[in-house]
């Protein structure tokens, strides 16, 4: 496993280097930093994360969140300038994030962190730590990510089921965003290998390819879940993200995900994504016409379908061949 622990260690430290303490038989509010959160059940602790002024802000990857089932908290222990100490009979939860490029392709966040998808191992796993432990990468709306499950040399094996269960309550805000110019810094007119590259490199390796057959053999599009780029001439010219996927059922067309959420999760700079409401529409769009009986396009391109039935959008597409 690699050694990013300890790179992370020096761009966090504690606000009085005290954790803070779950209360009650519920779960409090979520924790967490930068939009990424988990629910900290009860009688776990967390820390408060702060990057110091020491450290350089491109310091990568930085600590998102810090949980144990025990007290946590940081101390001069022997690795690095803020190195933190939890009860030899508990289990820490330890999440990443990586703001920069990084070479390799991450997977998509699993569906769950099974004993499979995230395999605890035998010291020594990770540096700086003495205990078993296990990791997994995986990007979650276009953000790549470190989970660190930490487990005390006394602590029951099952306090690692336990600490997966947590990290299923993870959750993400997008840093992503559908744009009239691209996806995110991915942008219109880069070549298919760059853009399917770029795209990847965010959500991971592609669902689909196909052919868009209604428009001819110069279109043609790669899809991720419910976002399918597409390609003219091989230069990347417009997207679709459509509720339940790519509609085409021609031959060469990409086929319907088989996830019934939304994936990846976006939305534009506005903050409309599939299921905004028609009135939220209103509001984020003041300048907008329309196009067809349920389609509006704002002022700078994007399109917009709402489904009549739910007035709610369940597409946003830009620079796309015609409907198709």
């Amino acid at each position: 496993m690699r050694s990013v622990l300890l790179m992370a260690l020096v761009t966090i430290c504690a606000a009085g280097a005290l954790s803070s303490k779950a209360q009650g038989g519920q779960p409090t509010s979520r924790i967490g930093w930068a939009g990424v959160t988990i629910s900290l059940p009860s009688g776990w602790h967390s820390l408060s994360l702060a990057v110091p002024p020491a450290v350089p802000i491109e310091v990568d990857p930085v600590a998102r969140i810090v949980a144990a089932s025990g007290p946590v908290s940081f101390g001069n222990h022997g690795c690095g300038e803020f190195p933190y100490a939890f009860p030899s009979t508990a289990v820490a939860v330890v999440v990443l994030e990586w703001r920069h490029r990084s070479k390799g392709v991450f997977p998509r966040r699993p569906a769950r962190f099974t004993s499979k998808k995230l395999p605890i191992q035998a010291p020594p796993a990770v540096e700086c730590f003495n205990g078993p432990a296990g990791s997994a990468e995986f990007i979650d709306n276009g953000r790549r990510f470190d989970a660190f499950l930490l487990l005390g040399r006394r602590a029951s094996p099952r306090l690692a089921d336990r600490a997966r269960a947590v990290l299923d309550t993870l959750t993400v805000a997008t840093s992503v965003r559908l744009a009239p110019s691209g996806i995110g810094a991915v942008r219109f007119g880069l070549s298919e290998t760059r853009a399917v590259a770029g795209l990847t490199a965010l959500f991971g390796a592609p669902t689909a390819r196909g052919i868009n057959t209604a428009c001819g053999p110069r279109f043609s599009e790669v899809e991720w879940g419910d976002l399918v780029a597409e390609f003219r001439a091989k230069r990347f010219s417009g997207f679709r993200y459509l509720e339940g996927g790519y509609p085409l059922t021609t031959p060469g067309s990409p086929p319907p995900p088989r996830s019934k959420a939304v994936l990846p999760r976006l939305a534009t700079a506005t903050g409309i994504t599939l299921g905004s409401t028609f009135a939220q529409l209103r509001v984020a769009y003041e300048s907008r016409r329309r196009v067809g009986a349920d389609t509006w396009r704002s002022a700078n391109g994007l399109v917009f379908v709402a489904m009549p039935s739910s007035n709610r959008i369940v597409e946003i597409k830009r620079s796309t061949c015609g409907d198709f």
